[in-house]
């Protein structure tokens, strides 16, 4: 589960926190960070520049408040932001929109874009916004949150 968050005071990256414990995890959440792994790795090779498991630190609402991203690529012009599911995209989607996108800018103060990867897409409820193409993916970004399909292993 993440935060939404309305208004943002401030926003800034972060060193991961120090009280961040780190519980047991379940089987799929073992699966997911595997695959969060594998797809860094292809990234890396085919994105120049882009930051995994960024921390950020954020007053919003009266709060203080912490998160990380999966992946950012930060440019001059903009932000892209890309979220990694197994299967739920629709989760995805709510947390690029909820946090992600308020937190980072105000912590950049300029437009974010942002992407879903995932291996499965029985859970995605719009399929015309459904790229194999890391390219294609961060085209469409400017218009709507694509939803890039990448199966675990081959390049983006």
């Amino acid at each position: 589960m993440h935060r939404s968050v309305e208004s943002v005071n401030w926003a800034k990256e972060c060193e991961r926190p120090r009280v961040w414990q780190r519980g047991r995890r379940s089987t799929s959440q073992v699966r997911g960070i595997a695959y969060e792994r594998a797809f860094a790795q292809a990234l890396k090779r085919s994105l120049p520049g882009v930051k995994h498991g960024q921390w950020f630190v954020y007053h919003a609402d009266g709060l203080l408040g912490y998160c990380q991203t999966d992946f950012i690529r930060v440019t001059a012009q903009v932000v892209h932001v890309i979220e990694c599911k197994l299967t739920n995209v629709e989760e995805a989607c709510e947390q690029l929109m909820d946090l992600y996108f308020p937190v980072l800018r105000k912590a950049y103060e300029r437009p974010i874009y942002g992407i879903i990867a995932t291996r499965s897409l029985h859970r995605t409820p719009d399929l015309a916004r459904v790229t194999s193409s890391l390219s294609a993916a961060l085209s469409l970004s400017y218009d709507r949150v694509p939803v890039l399909h990448w199966i675990g292993r081959g390049p983006l």
